[in-house]
């Protein structure tokens, strides 16, 4: 090969290098996390008097039952107040108009994943026997029509209280409308789980935002102690993207807390 040859060669290489080279760049910039945040949700309510209209400008306290921190907001001119990314958990929620508490619920819950919707309506203060201010407001949850994921949100420790089921993954995923025991004939996971009639490897499996699945089979996943969860979220359709794919379904798991 001459030089001539060479540098024809060179030159006609290089507008490739190029373009593999801003692929790869291209890749590297679209690739997502391994591992983001599936744990929080949002706490969304709307506070209305008893006539019926919207309570404007309430100071709006929510805090943790089990964490112990403070989320302090306004509702807005419809009555609506909402705080994201809240951890997982019970919150009591706290309503002050014109300096009186108007409302006070020790028992909202909070699931990963989503909007978790309130109605409030303002009640009076009265002394009760014991000289406790006690407020006669009401909550009713209601259904939050913005999201598209279908599927089912289980709190575990009140699953495992209530509902006589196995204490594992696939007994919790079963719970979910549209989902089969798998094929037992898979040794890798003899106790997966089907989502929507298909395979059994076509499903993905988080926990605290970690991507779990076998990445080798993709048949299960690494399995974590059923005492392990806190939340469990099995999601049969619809979900958003930063779960990737997947043509059955997706688990999201949140683990125990213990401090």
């Amino acid at each position: 090969m001459n030089i001539k040859t060479f540098s024809a060669l060179r030159a006609s290489a290089a507008p490739l290098a190029l373009v593999v080279a801003g692929f790869a760049g291209s890749a590297a910039f679209v690739a997502p996390a391994m591992a983001q945040d599936y744990t929080r949700g949002n706490l969304v309510g709307t506070v209305t008097d008893q006539a019926g209209a919207p309570v404007v400008g309430a100071e709006v306290t929510i805090r943790s039952n089990e964490q112990g921190f403070t989320r302090t907001t306004t509702t807005d001119s419809s009555g609506q107040f909402r705080a994201t990314a809240l951890p997982t958990g019970t919150y009591a929620v706290t309503v002050t108009a014109n300096g009186a508490v108007v409302v006070q619920d020790n028992a909202a819950s909070v699931n990963a994943g989503a909007n978790n919707s309130y109605s409030y309506t303002t009640g009076e203060a009265s002394a009760d026997t014991g000289g406790a201010i006690v407020v006669t407001g009401t909550r009713v949850r209601t259904n939050d029509f913005a999201q598209n994921t279908s599927g089912l949100t289980l709190n575990v420790q009140d699953v495992a209280e209530s509902v006589p089921i196995a204490r594992s993954q696939s007994a919790l995923i079963l719970l979910a409308p549209g989902t089969n025991a798998g094929d037992t004939g898979f040794a890798d996971c003899p106790d997966c789980v089907s989502f929507g009639g298909a395979s059994i490897a076509e499903n993905s499996y988080y926990v605290n935002g970690l991507n779990t699945t076998n990445f080798r089979t993709f048949v299960g996943n690494n399995v974590v102690p059923f005492e392990f969860y806190r939340t469990f979220d099995v999601k049969t359709g619809g979900w958003s993207a930063e779960y990737g794919r997947a043509l059955g379904g997706v688990t999201s798991a949140v683990r125990l807390r213990t401090h």
